[in-house]
């Protein structure tokens, strides 16, 4: 029936009906508010797992304001009817889900949020916790020039970097910038009642990879001096989609296979995190964008079993000082960040 409709109807008609379904749903959510509602935006359906863990992880803390969720792919169509858009969202809060979204790096998510910011001038905006990343070439400035015109027209909008490289640059472009770690490290620790065993190997194969031709030789011959059996894995779902439905499912699945690993090495940043909340050892190497180094400088360099590394040379050293002991997230320092952020929301 599905192929029938699509094929009968032009596809910007069936787009339209179908953010008519969800518009309908988000006016029943905002008329059980008694006050103006909060909008979660551009929250994933794609199939990375770090992007499903931030929005978790903002809705987990963020409950007592029972945030009204817009997909990416909800707000793509949104965005395409900006009359019933403003209409729908009135003088609600929008927030923006946290990433590594703004910049040069993933172009089309940076300018459907500027779209939203364009919208509405005028409401409040937070974006959650951010990287930011700029290239460094004409078309990277043309591009930030772009967006500070956008961006400090809003009355008022609040930019939250998560590591300290992407604050100051932010701090140095934007108005009213703020510093958050990533929502993901404000989940408790995870454990499962499983053995651990082997090594996870987790790499970028994206715009943001770093590794040369000639780090990948030496980290393999790294990696079999570990003595491990290496699997290898990725932070991105077999499937194409994960729908909001799943999120959480598939989520602990994730977490079990960091907590079921002796070692992880990775140059993604929620791995790195992923094993960080299920007290697993992790090697995490230099990717493009300056979050890995920056979150871990500023919030993870005390951990003792997370090491950042240029050079695979360090990883057998740092594999023998973890091997044989058990380790479990201590978040009590970078808790307060979040009691502070949800209890902004809960004021307001």
């Amino acid at each position: 029936m599905k192929r029938v409709i699509r094929k009968l109807l032009p596809r910007r008609l069936i787009d339209f009906m179908l953010s008519l379904l969800w518009l309908c749903e988000i006016i029943g959510k905002k008329k059980r508010r008694q006050q103006p509602p909060t909008f979660l935006l551009q929250t994933p359906v794609h199939s990375n797992f770090g992007d499903h863990a931030i929005a978790y992880a903002e809705l987990r803390l963020l409950s007592k304001c029972h945030p009204i969720e817009i997909t990416d792919y909800q707000l793509n169509i949104l965005l395409k009817f900006p009359r019933i858009f403003k209409k729908i969202i009135g003088d609600g809060r929008i927030l923006i889900t946290g990433g590594g979204n703004l910049g040069t790096l993933w172009i089309t998510i940076e300018q459907n949020i500027r779209k939203v910011l364009a919208l509405f001038p005028e409401n409040q905006i937070i974006i959650l916790p951010q990287s930011a990343y700029y290239e460094d070439s004409d078309y990277g400035r043309e591009e930030l020039e772009k967006a500070k015109r956008i961006y400090n027209a809003c009355s008022d909008l609040t930019i939250m970097a998560r590591e300290q490289t992407s604050y100051r640059f932010l701090k140095q472009h934007f108005n009213n910038v703020r510093v958050f770690p990533d929502m993901v490290l404000s989940l408790s620790p995870i454990s499962f009642d499983c053995e651990r065993s082997g090594l996870l190997l987790m790499l970028r194969n994206d715009g943001e990879r770093a590794i040369n031709d000639g780090f990948d030789i030496a980290l393999k011959d790294a990696l079999t001096l570990t003595g491990l059996a290496v699997s290898k894995s990725d932070m991105i779902a077999p499937e194409k989609k994960i729908p909001v439905t799943r999120r959480e499912e598939l989520l602990i699945e994730k977490f079990r296979q960091f907590a079921s690993a002796e070692l992880v090495v990775t140059d993604r940043l929620h791995a790195m995190i992923f094993s960080v909340i299920t007290g697993t050892p992790c090697a995490v190497l230099p990717c493009k964008s300056p979050k890995i180094k920056g979150i871990y400088d500023w919030l993870l360099s005390d951990c003792e079993y997370v090491c950042y590394t240029e050079t695979p040379d360090d990883i057998i050293p740092f594999w023998n000082s973890v091997k044989n002991k058990k380790f479990s997230y201590n978040n009590a320092e970078i808790a307060p960040y979040f009691r502070q952020l949800a209890e902004l929301f809960e004021r307001n």
